[in-house]
């Protein structure tokens, strides 16, 4: 067994994570992915507010004689994948006219989200099945409707191949008849 020994009180607090780690590697790395998303949200709110000030042309506190100020913010939850949902704090200008790039506007989550609900439908699963595991996947419940909203954009480009034309030389093909009957041979005893 490894012993480590060290007087230094930050290489203590290492060596109890790495010896946690040890113990328990998936605890620690929930953890660690919980640990990332207040400082993301956090980060993504301050990467708004300067965005906003960038919008304004001042930072906060700071008055020019133009009527457009500051006006609080809104709440906003977007789910990421890999972090679940996040809490935002969009922030607003009086006038109405401030649009977060960051943050576009009628996404309710990661668009790569979007891609794993169209694999899950591919591979079969029902909608109400995809809407009962998303939070657990996702870190937010979607609809039945969202979903099906996911899947819509899918169906077209399926609907296409299916109809397809296969009488061009482009898609050989090998007619092959075979025929199964099950048989039930007795035995005789003896």
């Amino acid at each position: 067994m490894l012993k480590i020994q060290v007087s230094i009180p930050e290489l203590k607090a290492h060596a109890q994570a790495i010896r946690e780690l040890a113990r328990d590697p998936m605890k620690t790395l929930q953890g660690l992915a919980g640990g990332l998303r207040p400082r993301f949200e956090e980060w993504l709110n301050d990467l708004m507010k300067a965005e906003l000030a960038v919008h304004l042309g001042r930072d906060p506190y700071e008055r020019k004689p133009q009527r457009n100020h500051r006006n609080g913010y809104r709440t906003r939850r977007i789910a990421v994948k890999s972090l679940g949902a996040l809490e935002l704090q969009i922030p607003r200008d009086r006038e109405g006219t401030f649009r977060s790039a960051v943050v576009p506007e009628r996404i309710q989550y990661d668009p790569r989200i979007e891609q794993d609900l169209q694999m899950l439908f591919l591979g079969g699963a029902s909608t109400r099945t995809v809407e009962l595991m998303s939070e657990r996947l996702f870190g937010r419940k979607l609809s039945a409707g969202e979903v099906s909203k996911a899947n819509q954009k899918l169906l077209a480009p399926v609907e296409a191949w299916r109809n397809r034309s296969l009488v061009c030389s482009q898609y050989p093909s090998c007619l092959i008849s075979l025929s199964f009957s099950a048989l039930r041979i007795s035995f005789i005893r003896r």
